[in-house]
């Protein structure tokens, strides 16, 4: 039987024109426009020899439920489906590269980036019950870099071959579903993305004695079960890419084992350990070569070369020998490194999106509303001359926000978001959206200064290279001017920080500072290759943190002050003269106070854990989560022990103070406030999907989940 594409196109409704791509024995996949959608669309028909009800019911299931997700961050977009003259499913045309079509093996932190962003979105369709069942690197696409992913396919091949009666079972089915013992779920969408991370890491499927040795490609009707991956033939990643960390082996193997009682109960789950547990140590990979931090290869469409490749080492250098570290999830879009991620998976923004803004230095004056993370340029977290809810909170209001948005930005009753193509402002008192702005680029976290939101744009050029420019808006929406563009080879995270009159933020040829009366560029550093994503100043230097400690540099004359050895993790604060140092050294953790002047360390102290992010400090008391549920209050005289409370056993983000109260929450969902004086609690409560750090102002707090932004006030 035969279905030309023309012949479809002239039967479906809706349906302007198809051109043939692919027929398999399931699917036929066309290329094709709709009169309801502008552009080119995929068309996914079911072939005209499948005439089983079953085959066109099992279709039709997966297409519903693809339809159902076809909203959500990472989701390939679907467009229309119908049934005439077979069920059909017009999808998204991706512009990006499948993770097929990569050189394996890639770069570890390009790996642990990939893994983090699909594990985002499994999580993501996962709580509304739609699991894929049959993921593969043919599934992924690589859009903006290892970052930015979209997930194809949510199962609909192999949902009509189980229902003809198959087992289909390719290296990356998991193997009770490929026996037919299980339906797909958590666990087995688990084992899938272990044994994509095994392709990614090492250019081979994680096959055993028993896996069949079909590929991507669906194996025919199993003659027996399929009991592949209980084998012991599987080599370990390290042993074929010798960057691979061999605690990243043991995490590789949680996620295959055969029993999924043994596997990690959720990709979610999966993703923080390959974000915390599978590192040797800070330094670059062995095998990168000559000494050159591994990068993002924009040219690649987002794939990323294993260190030590030819690739790889023409990647590092970069269009003008630029060098950065590797990414390991994102923010807003953009790469965050190995030490970024370990930060920023606990404040659940790895494949993030957009932030929020402020202008006041470290904890002095009251700030107007919540201008820029963390409150300050100091980052100190410290919410002053203003109080939040002391007995109990409900929800006021429920809006739409950017997903993941870290922290809401609340300036003058208005919340500013920045996204991927899109800025939008919220009216914080009854969460209405006030205006919105669709344009092209990816938008920073905003950061507020007289009434006005500034953003970073980013925006990627047709060769690969990056243009940035800083744009400023009132609260209204209308722009008031934006800056010349800047070329950079490379895309990374923008999280502005405003001190006094001036804007800071990095590009991998620098950290540029704009005068924002002049509305120009009026200082640059370019002596630090690789450096983290959160700019700390106080009046007199901006800090900055790198893979190999932390820099002073002089806000005047832009030179280099000091430099203190040790991996600075994600952010680090100032206040009072004194900056507040996290570093991990891959097994000890340890906190340091150093004089802002000299870089002396007044005080050094050992964790039995790593902080998450930036330390909160305020009133002689700094604030610590830690990446095993506990909140550390530490005396900033002398770092002595104040008092220690376990919230949960997974990472605890910093949090905020107003007046006595410490505002934070864990990774679990639940909202906590407590004294800041013995951490006894205040109250908590339990907000859908929670993360970021709270916002804390007039009596409310304001945090975000994945797709929604609360505000919780007093009951």
């Amino acid at each position: 039987m035969s279905d030309e594409p023309s012949s479809f196109a002239r039967a479906a409704p809706g349906v302007r024109a198809a051109t043939a791509l692919y027929a398999g024995e399931f699917l036929h996949t066309y290329a094709g426009r709709l009169e309801s959608a502008p552009g080119e669309v995929r068309l996914l028909v079911l072939s005209p020899e499948q005439t089983d009800p079953a085959v066109e019911s099992a279709f039709q299931r997966v297409a519903e439920n693809w339809g159902r997700i076809s909203g959500r961050p990472g989701v390939v977009s679907v467009y229309d489906r119908g049934e005439t003259p077979r069920p059909w499913l017009a999808v998204e045309a991706v512009d990006g590269t499948r993770l097929s079509e990569c050189d394996a093996p890639l770069s570890v932190d390009a790996v642990r980036s990939v893994l983090s962003g699909v594990a985002e979105v499994l999580r993501g369709a996962g709580q509304t019950g739609v699991h894929h069942g049959s993921l593969s690197p043919e599934d992924i696409w690589l859009v903006g870099g290892p970052d930015d992913v979209r997930i194809d396919g949510w199962g609909l091949d192999r949902a009509c071959q189980v229902a003809a009666g198959q087992r289909p079972a390719t290296p990356y089915t998991a193997p009770g579903l490929a026996a037919g013992e299980v339906s797909p779920g958590d666990r087995t969408d688990v084992f899938s993305l272990g044994a994509v991370a095994y392709y990614a890491l090492t250019g081979e499927t994680p096959q055993t004695d028993d896996t069949p040795q079909t590929g991507d490609a669906p194996a025919g009707p199993a003659t027996g079960s399929a009991s592949h991956g209980a084998g012991r033939s599987r080599p370990r990643a390290s042993t074929m890419n010798a960057s691979v960390p061999a605690q990243f082996d043991t995490v590789l193997e949680t996620a295959l084992a055969t029993d999924p009682a043994a596997r990690y109960d959720t990709p979610y789950e999966f993703k923080l350990a390959a974000l915390f547990d599978s590192h040797e140590d800070p330094q670059p990979d062995a095998g990168a070569g000559d000494g050159v931090p591994e990068q993002e290869t924009p040219s690649r469409g987002g794939c990323q070369p294993a260190a030590g490749s030819d690739d790889a080492r023409e990647a590092a250098a970069g269009p003008e020998g630029d060098e950065q570290e590797a990414s390991a999830g994102s923010v807003g879009g953009y790469p965050l490194s190995r030490r970024a991620a370990l930060g920023a998976v606990g404040l659940g923004i790895v494949g993030a999106a957009g932030w929020l803004a402020t202008q006041q230095l470290g904890g002095s004056g009251a700030p107007d509303g919540v201008p820029q993370f963390q409150y300050d340029a100091g980052n100190t977290g410290h919410a002053v001359a203003t109080d939040g809810p002391t007995d109990g909170v409900e929800v006021d209001w429920r809006a739409e926000s950017s997903p993941r948005v870290v922290q809401p930005i609340v300036s003058r009753g208005t919340v500013f978001l920045g996204d991927r193509g899109r800025l939008l402002a919220i009216d914080a008192t009854d969460g209405s959206e006030q205006w919105t702005l669709d344009r092209e680029g990816f938008w920073s976290l905003p950061a507020v200064s007289d009434g006005r939101a500034h953003f970073v744009r980013t925006k990627r050029k047709d060769d690969g290279d990056a243009e940035f420019s800083l744009h400023a808006f009132d609260a209204d929406g209308t722009e008031q001017w934006q800056s010349a563009p800047i070329e950079a080879g490379v895309r990374r995270i923008q999280v502005p920080t405003i001190a006094d009159d001036r804007l800071y933020f990095g590009t991998s040829i620098g950290i540029h500072g704009f005068d924002l009366e002049t509305e120009s560029e009026v200082w640059r550093y370019d002596d630090l290759d690789d450096f983290g994503p959160i700019l700390t100043a106080d009046d007199e230097r901006v800090y900055v943190s790198t893979r190999d400690g932390v820099h002073a540099i002089n806000r005047e004359d832009e030179t280099g002050q000091w430099s203190v050895t040790g991996d600075s993790l994600w952010g680090i604060t100032a206040v009072d003269g004194i900056v507040y140092f996290p570093q991990w050294d891959g097994t000890d953790s340890e906190i340091s106070a150093l004089d802002g002047e000299t870089g002396e360390a007044r005080w050094t102290i050992t964790l039995d854990e790593r902080a998450v992010g930036p330390t909160t400090v305020a009133d002689g008391t700094l604030f610590a989560g830690t990446g095993n549920g506990k909140v550390l209050a530490i005396d900033t005289d002398d770092g002595s022990t104040v008092w220690t409370r376990q919230l949960a056993d997974n990472p605890v983000p910093p949090g905020t103070i107003a007046g006595d109260v410490l505002y934070l929450r864990n990774t679990e969902g639940n909202v906590f406030a407590l004294d800041v004086g013995d951490g006894s609690e205040q109250w908590s409560t339990t907000v859908e999907d929670v993360i970021g750090i709270p916002a804390v102002i007039d009596g409310a707090v304001y945090i975000s989940s994945p797709e929604r932004l609360f505000r919780l006030s007093e009951t």
